[in-house]
């Protein structure tokens, strides 16, 4: 059974047992756990006692002071899926048009509310980039009530700037069409000061955040979302379950994101590591590696080699690769890479090394 998403590593281990898995396909920052917050989390264990406060006014006062919006605008949620989801259950749209290769939530989203869903294929000759005429024909062809984006890209790494961005935006407001942008992993671009659409308040623009990637608390699950248009926001807390968000997320959130060393610790690992990595595949015989803003870098592979066959290879020696095969618009050709610490970087180009990539 081939993954929806990385990171399963439960999987891995009940099937071949606890290797101590070195996980390539989950782009988690290998810092790990923020200290401020494993601190934070121990010291309030007691908030297990009482339920979260059903409007989370602390948590999201927080996290506003944390993109510079008001706190009306912050909507939390159980990660950034819930409120895809929750996203287009309020909308209800009947045609939507996805900006692929990217994640696939957004179509099981948009397809679980009955909607049809068409892409806008980026293309590898391009380096993925978004082409703005190709953009405006399909949005012109056809009547759709969302357009999505995920800036910085999932799993081309590719980002879009804000001048970029508003032309996007203004592009689906002429069309009659909602945007839907993701910014999951925005905190790795640029040391954290890439600006957000966010900035701009545009009520057809619906953005969501995570804290998943960044601050690495995937089993936390804690996202939220930034929306000008109250209406919106409105249908949104009307549908969704009560208390979604649990006590100890809330905690973890609001340390996490108060934590200034450690974003400055995370920027400079990246910057180092990336530089690494990039420089090291390129040398690999065969490959093509896309530039990247964020921690992943997707890679095409040398004609002899399929996605399948690599990840399986890999696994014998304790290493998860992610087949990216199943995004929109990918082959068998690519896989998608994690960056993680220098020791594990270095463990994974030297495994690649010794592979024979002429002779799969």
């Amino acid at each position: 059974m081939r993954e929806l998403h990385g990171g399963n590593v439960h999987r891995l281990v009940r099937q071949y047992g606890e290797q101590g898995w070195l996980d390539f396909s989950a782009n988690i920052n290998p810092l790990g756990l923020p200290a401020s917050v494993r601190h934070a989390l121990t010291k309030q264990l007691d908030c297990l006692l009482q339920y979260p406060d059903p409007d989370y006014v602390q948590l999201r006062q927080s996290l506003a002071e944390y993109c510079h919006q008001p706190i009306q605008r912050i909507i939390q949620g159980n990660g950034a899926t819930e409120l895809i989801y929750l996203y287009f259950k309020a909308v209800s749209p009947n045609n939507v048009l996805i900006i692929a290769p990217t994640f696939a939530e957004y179509q099981r989203a948009a397809e679980a509310v009955g909607a049809e869903v068409d892409f806008c294929q980026l293309e590898g000759e391009s380096e993925f980039s978004l082409c703005f005429a190709q953009l405006a024909k399909q949005l012109q062809a056809k009547r759709y009530d969302v357009l999505v984006v995920c800036n910085p890209n999932n799993p081309t790494g590719q980002f879009i700037d804000l001048a970029q961005m508003a032309q996007l935006a203004k592009l689906a407001q002429a069309n009659d069409c909602r945007l839907l942008v993701d910014e999951a992993f925005i905190e790795f671009v640029d040391q954290g000061e890439a600006s957000s659409i966010a900035s701009l308040s545009l009520p057809h623009v619906f953005v969501i955040r995570a804290l998943t990637k960044f601050f690495a608390l995937p089993g936390i699950r804690l996202g939220f979302a930034i929306c000008h248009d109250l209406a919106l926001t409105e249908r949104i807390l009307h549908i969704r379950e009560p208390w979604s968000v649990n006590a100890l997320a809330e905690v973890a959130a609001i340390a996490a994101v108060q934590d200034a060393a450690y974003m400055e610790a995370s920027w400079q690992w990246l910057n180092a590591e990336r530089a690494f990595i990039m420089d090291e595949l390129a040398q690999l015989p065969g490959w093509v590696t896309y530039p990247s803003r964020v921690n992943f870098v997707l890679c095409q592979l040398p004609p002899v080699w399929q996605a399948t066959a690599l990840r399986e290879v890999l696994l014998d020696q304790g290493i998860v690769i992610r087949n990216a095969s199943n995004f929109q618009g990918l082959d068998e050709s690519y896989i998608r890479l994690a960056i993680k610490s220098r020791a594990d970087n270095q463990r994974l180009i030297t495994t690649l090394r010794q592979l024979s990539f002429y002779d799969a």
